[in-house]
């Protein structure tokens, strides 16, 4: 049940990937934030919430943009609730979208 519960999160992270980038070539900037994405009341099936740690109230996924606009880290917490751990969940990207986003594992 945990595999595959990682394994839609996992998924669902790089839904948010391709949103990124998209919101990117609408507006020549990544959101501040992932609410963003979504807006005020969301008009898409895109899921920015964190489920991972199995709390019923989710929080958002982790989403940290640097500081000069343009690369950023996405991850979900995991199981364990806690951010920098072995359990993050990381979004499953192809090589191209890998290469051709801001997308960048571990940004400070």
């Amino acid at each position: 049940m945990r595999a595959a519960l990682d394994l839609t999160t996992s998924r669902d992270l790089a839904k948010v990937v391709v949103a990124l980038e998209r919101f990117r070539d609408n507006h020549d900037r990544y959101p501040e934030g992932l609410q963003e994405l979504v807006g005020p009341i969301p008009t898409s099936l895109l899921n920015i919430y964190d489920q991972s740690d199995g709390r019923l109230v989710p929080r958002l996924y982790q989403y940290r943009l640097s500081t000069d606009g343009a690369s950023y880290d996405l991850f979900a917490i995991g199981a364990d609730g806690r951010t920098g751990t072995s359990d993050d969940i990381r979004p499953q990207l192809g090589d191209s979208l890998r290469s051709h986003s801001g997308y960048r594992e571990g940004l400070r």
